[in-house]
């Protein structure tokens, strides 16, 4: 009586349960996200060796960002800001000096620059170099 009576249960209940799923599955449509423009600054690494910079990105609504970057000895790394309001500064710059077995931090010193590109575009960015 008992595994009828469950049979009977599962019976009713499976096509309810599965209705149910299906009639209260929600239907998303995709939107684009709007586009930002942007601009790219470079971060230029002249100090011989690897380097650390955190930029502190200061957002219009008067939000604060720390962006970090890792950049290689000799390179250079662009850095997307988005355009409006949007200031930006070197929080810290340090480089990884490697001194017999060990990698000392030394903090690194850096100026903005503006330089032409191939294109005749004119772009700005962070130069960084050691004494």
């Amino acid at each position: 009586m008992k595994r009828i009576l469950l049979a009977l249960l599962v019976v009713v209940a499976f096509p309810v349960m599965t209705s149910a799923q299906n009639y209260r599955r929600p239907y998303y449509t995709q939107r684009p996200l709007p586009q930002i423009e942007k601009k790219a600054y470079f971060l230029e690494n002249r100090t011989g060796s690897p380097l650390k910079v955190t930029l502190l990105v200061e957002l219009p609504n008067g939000g604060m960002e720390w962006w970090p970057f890792n950049i290689e000895s000799d390179s250079e790394v662009y850095a997307m800001l988005p355009l409006g309001g949007v200031r930006a500064r070197v929080d810290s710059a340090v480089a990884l000096v490697p001194k017999g077995n060990k990698i000392d931090k030394e903090k690194a010193k850096s100026y903005i620059y503006d330089r032409e590109e191939e294109g005749g575009q004119v772009i700005r960015g962070w130069f960084f170099y050691r004494k």
